[in-house]
């Protein structure tokens, strides 16, 4: 009978504590219009080139995004990423015959898990981006030897990302996050793993 009492007591406890928990993480979660910023390191992949081309589009990459945050679970918003240059040359000498530039925009729903009690926030974003490549000739006589010109590409893609994003404070949170746009086989798929700072504005 004792155990009875002790087993009805708790239970009583959690049934009064957890409306009461979820209240409180309702009220404290942060929601209204959003800035963020960050940089980190992106990797260029599939693109296409001729035979005896190669390029490289690794290095520094930086996002921007505004969006709006509804409490507490989804968010949307509208980013901007300009990837690092990649440099093009011919594979048997090395040569650099071109650079490439590349940047996206992008439009995607962020659904967020909140951790009660924590600051803490995991989430996950998918929507559709539209990624741009631009090649600049560098070295015409060697870029003519294998036919290569300068060109300009774009395509429509699916946008996802993951991430952690904690709260300094209700209006202020740093977050990490892994992005990828997926383009086509003229401009290639674009990574980025970055970490940087949101600033709520409401």
């Amino acid at each position: 009978m004792q155990y009875k009492n002790i087993l009805r007591s708790t239970l009583v406890g959690l049934a009064v504590l957890l409306p009461t928990t979820f209240t409180w993480a309702m009220q404290s979660l942060p929601y209204g219009w959003y800035f963020e910023a960050d940089v980190g390191s992106a990797t260029l992949n599939n693109q296409d080139t001729p035979n005896n081309v190669s390029v490289s589009g690794s290095g520094l990459g930086a996002n921007a995004n505004v969006g709006y945050k509804f409490m507490p679970f989804l968010g949307i918003e509208i980013g901007y990423t300009r990837y690092p240059n990649g440099p093009w040359k011919i594979s048997s000498s090395d040569t650099k015959i071109g650079n490439s530039t590349y940047y996206s925009y992008d439009a995607a729903a962020k659904g967020i898990v909140p951790i009660i009690d924590s600051g803490l926030e995991a989430f996950a974003k998918v929507g559709v981006g539209h990624i741009v490549s631009h090649l600049s000739i560098t070295d015409s006589t060697s870029a003519n030897s294998v036919s290569v010109g300068g060109s300009s590409h774009s395509a429509t893609g699916l946008f996802t990302g993951l991430g952690l994003q904690y709260y300094l404070m209700p209006e202020i949170a740093f977050l990490a996050e892994w992005t990828r746009m997926q383009g086509s086989s003229s401009t290639g798929n674009e990574q980025l793993i970055s970490g940087g700072i949101s600033v709520l504005m409401s």
